[in-house]
């Protein structure tokens, strides 16, 4: 008894800063239910600077962005209820606050919580994830901002903006705005540091013509940047420079997130960025992976028509790209569809070998300088002899541009339609094929190599 007096007692002897900290680190329904374990800790929540607010009707799961939207107005009504309540038993300064809900265009109680903050003059960290929501202007009253994190809102910035002038962490994913509030907003933040750049650029009407140097001198002291090449052509039009009249010279961190970063219009914009940042420390690039879209998928479809017998031959002129390891990228991509498309055709077909050649493959090393000649007879001479040994079911053949004389890559002196004769005769063989022509290798080299022979 008497051990259990001693601990209640030094708990509640804990000075009120540690017993804040320790709130802050508990979700906040929680923090507030620490008010029955005694008389002393009755009020302790009241006083946690930091106010977290998450709808409970978003579930974790792969549904759960359509649950949040079918969520009940009596559940709205009790997620404000309670917000409110809080706020005006709250006592002291509220430095972080977040909200992380579903509203639409404009919402009158979330309009109120912002006036309150406002009035309250001591935040210095938001968090708002709305999908949709139109901030209102007692917003741009929020002056001791030093952190800003808005996720699916709506931001008009007026010209009498004056400026959040100690922000210096900027967070803005798929932000409603257009490009003239975006320059208008970020050059009133002369302190940014930390940037992640994703706006909605495109939903609202906007003739604006800033240029991409005009959005980059907003941002004179950033050190981490973080932005989506998508925005970028709403401010080249048509045309990127090869760097900025005035160097990013502080800028250490750049991670470029680009969904499409296979495409050759998109290299002068990491051109620009790079030669625009002389003191960059890291690099990072982030490409959008989904295996099930995109030019992987192609490779994968075209296997799923042959093992469902709907052709003979499914050919996937962007497919074959083949230098991807499993855990990285590597040779210009990020993932080898090539190895996708077998993995679909196992899944009909058990083309692993048996006996002692169970799990063996076949390779032949080809010296540099190999001709059509040497090469066209090695192929006929060699793969013949397997296919008559083990009869395969379907064959995969990679028809890649890269062994041709001329590329910058290869060591061969293959000019007169090898490839091509190769084919063809391959063709001849009683299987299914799926072949892969590795467009991505080099576009031009490809379409003009096989242009050339087919025609």
């Amino acid at each position: 008894m008497e051990a259990k007096r001693l601990g209640s007692n030094t708990i509640n002897n804990l000075p009120p800063s540690i017993i804040e900290t320790i709130l802050c680190l508990v979700p906040f329904k929680q923090a507030a239910r620490t008010s029955i374990l005694s008389r002393e800790w009755k009020y302790h929540w009241t006083k946690i600077p930091k106010l977290v607010f998450v709808e409970d009707a978003v579930k974790a799961s792969d549904d759960g962005y359509k649950e949040r939207f079918s969520i009940t107005s009596q559940a709205k009504r009790k997620l404000f209820y309670a917000i409110n309540q809080v706020m005006s038993m709250h006592q002291g300064p509220i430095n972080e606050f977040s909200l992380d809900t579903y509203v639409k265009d404009q919402c009158i109680e979330i309009d109120h919580i912002i006036d309150h903050l406002s009035r309250n003059n001591n935040l210095k960290k938001l968090t708002l994830d709305m999908s949709g929501y139109w901030l209102p202007e007692s917003f741009f009253s929020l002056h001791k901002l030093t952190d800003l994190y808005l996720h699916c809102c709506r931001l008009d910035v007026q010209p009498t903006f004056t400026g959040f002038g100690s922000l210096t962490n900027l967070y803005m994913e798929s932000v409603i705005i257009t490009k003239k509030m975006l320059l208008l907003f970020l050059s009133s933040c002369p302190l940014l540091k930390t940037v992640n750049l994703n706006p909605d650029l495109g939903s609202l009407p906007d003739t604006d013509d800033s240029t991409i140097i005009e959005l980059f001198d907003c941002l004179p002291v950033i050190e981490n940047l973080s932005i989506r090449l998508s925005m970028m052509p709403h401010f080249d039009q048509g045309r990127v420079p090869n760097k900025l009249p005035a160097a990013l010279v502080h800028l250490k961190y750049l991670c470029i997130r680009d969904t499409h970063s296979i495409y050759r219009h998109r290299i002068p914009c990491y051109v620009f960025l790079i030669r625009s940042s002389p003191k960059l420390e890291k690099l990072k690039l982030k490409v959008f992976c989904d295996l099930r879209f995109g030019i992987q998928s192609y490779s994968t479809d075209a296997a799923h028509r042959l093992n469902n017998q709907l052709c003979d031959i499914a050919i996937n002129w962007a497919g074959g790209l083949h230098h991807a390891k499993m855990c990285e990228a590597s040779g210009f991509y990020y993932i080898s569809d090539l190895v996708l498309g077998i993995l679909e055709l196992l899944k009909s077909l058990e083309e692993i070998g048996e006996r002692e050649g169970k799990f063996y493959a076949i390779n032949i090393s080809l010296k540099d300088g190999i001709d059509d000649t040497s090469f066209t007879r090695l192929f006929k001479t060699i793969n013949s002899k397997v296919v008559e040994t083990y009869q395969p079911g379907v064959i995969v053949l990679q028809c890649g541009a890269d062994s041709l004389a001329g590329d910058r890559w290869a060591a061969s002196k293959l000019y007169n339609g090898a490839n091509l004769i190769d084919m063809l005769n391959v063709l001849c063989w009683d299987t299914y094929f799926l072949l892969l022509f590795d467009l991505l290798q080099d576009m031009l080299n490809v379409l003009g190599n096989w242009r050339w022979r087919i025609y």
